[in-house]
């Protein structure tokens, strides 16, 4: 089975220098077979310029793309693509329910089956390489997730394609954004964001759209400049409110962005009613879900809970702070997800609260269990830059100091960490 390393291991000497012709020679080794599709490339590049599609969501795509598409003499292209696009959507939806195991797993047996017969320097490769970088992101690799999504960028240049022009391409600098917002390379993610959103500008794509604002959201955020984070996520809400009537997890995901950046930014009154407005729709959400079989959104509840504990820490309620934090915690556990960003913030604050605030009958086990439990991931992490900027710089040592009490001057001025937005879907309800 391919392992992410793997993919851009082989790749990283093509994307260096630009995907040249013989691309898919340099890069395969031993994992890619020697057959090309340019026929069927220049075949999709011609047709798409026939006409023209606004709306785009992966239905879409995967429509789109089948019907420029024709049958190669040694295969079926089409065939092969719509195979692999069916098993890289549905990692994706795995993805945003935080399934993040088999989500990787759908979409590496995309890309397999689209590359056991199409050269990796194929456009077609676009989407199932962006998927991937999605896959790397969601675990904490955002060092993988932006050299995939460099490659997928790669693969979008010069196609003269309605679909990758204003929706595959954007998506993709979008993403490529918010990864390098996590790794502290502000110029670089702006670039990208700003980018993604002017190939947006003129196009009726409301879900990527919004999705790229709540990213420059929080990239403001990112940098403690609150109003420019409201401003932007306020904007992604209402854009899609003006253009969906009936409720979807993007609009409670908005809401519960601005919540954040308001209890950030210290207005908790006008946070708490956007959170409730959050809850209140997450619900009905799930009612309609569980009326037509599909599974519950626990990540996003996970999400829901870790806000609420820190709307409790800023009232200074610690102890249902605590309660709620670890409520998240548990879920985060069940879903065999310790390791994401999400729950490595989660488990740390976990520690700091009881650091500063102890209860536990063996506070310091108590303190040492969540931390090192994390270590390793709060390591790689921090390599990659995530926590520049949150005041963590000796915060395990600190933690596991047993020396340090609740009045040391060390743990009275440590904060909490925040916690991450939510990501647009860009794919569901």
């Amino acid at each position: 089975m391919y392992q992410v390393s793997n993919l851009i291991k082989y790749n990283r000497v093509a994307y260096i220098g630009g995907i040249s012709s013989n691309a898919g020679s340099l890069v395969r080794g031993n994992y890619y077979s020697t057959t090309t599709n340019n026929t069927s490339t220049s075949s999709i590049n011609k047709k798409a310029r026939q006409s023209h599609h606004h709306h785009v969501n992966s239905k879409s795509i995967t429509d789109y793309l089948g019907k420029a598409l024709t049958s190669n003499e040694k295969f079926n292209i089409k065939q092969v693509m719509l195979s692999s696009l069916h098993s890289v959507y549905q990692g994706r939806e795995h993805l945003e329910r935080g399934n993040f195991a088999q989500g990787e797993k759908l979409i590496l047996n995309g890309f397999k089956t689209l590359n056991n017969d199409v050269d990796f320097s194929s456009s077609l490769f676009a989407v199932p390489t962006h998927a991937l970088g999605l896959a790397s992101i969601r675990k904490g690799d955002f060092k993988s997730g932006t050299t995939l999504f460099n490659l997928a960028i790669d693969r979008c240049k010069n196609v003269e394609n309605i679909v990758y022009k204003n929706y595959i391409l954007p998506e993709a600098l979008n993403d490529l954004g918010l990864s390098l917002v996590r790794q502290k390379k502000s110029e670089d993610a702006y670039e990208a964001l700003q980018n993604a959103e002017k190939l947006t500008s003129n196009e009726d794509i409301t879900q990527l759209s919004s999705s790229i604002l709540t990213n420059f959201g929080e990239y403001y955020k990112n940098r403690k400049e609150y109003a420019q984070a409201s401003f932007y996520h306020g904007k992604a809400h209402y854009q899609l409110i003006n253009k969906r009537e009936d409720n979807n997890i993007d609009l409670v995901r908005c809401l519960a962005n601005r919540a954040q950046v308001l209890r950030l930014d210290g207005d908790i009154k006008s946070g708490r009613l956007l959170l409730s407005e959050a809850i209140s729709a997450l619900r009905k959400l799930e009612n309609k879900a569980e009326k037509y079989g599909k599974k519950p959104r626990h990540l996003d509840w996970a999400k829901i809970l870790v806000e609420c504990g820190h709307f409790h820490y800023a009232e200074n309620a610690y102890d249902k702070a605590r309660n709620t934090l670890k409520n998240a915690k548990d879920i985060f556990d069940v879903m065999e997800i310790s390791n994401s960003p999400d729950a490595v913030i989660n488990a740390l604050n976990l520690a700091i609260i009881e650091k500063k605030f102890p209860i536990e009958a063996s506070s310091e086990e108590f303190v040492k269990t969540q931390v090192q439990a994390v270590e390793p991931h709060y390591q790689k992490l921090t390599e990659q830059s995530f926590f520049v900027g949150t005041g963590t710089s000796n915060l395990i040592k600190n933690l596991l100091d047993k020396k340090l009490t609740s009045k040391s001057p060390e743990v009275i001025n440590m904060g909490l960490i925040s916690p991450l937005h939510f990501p647009l879907s860009r794919l569901s309800g």
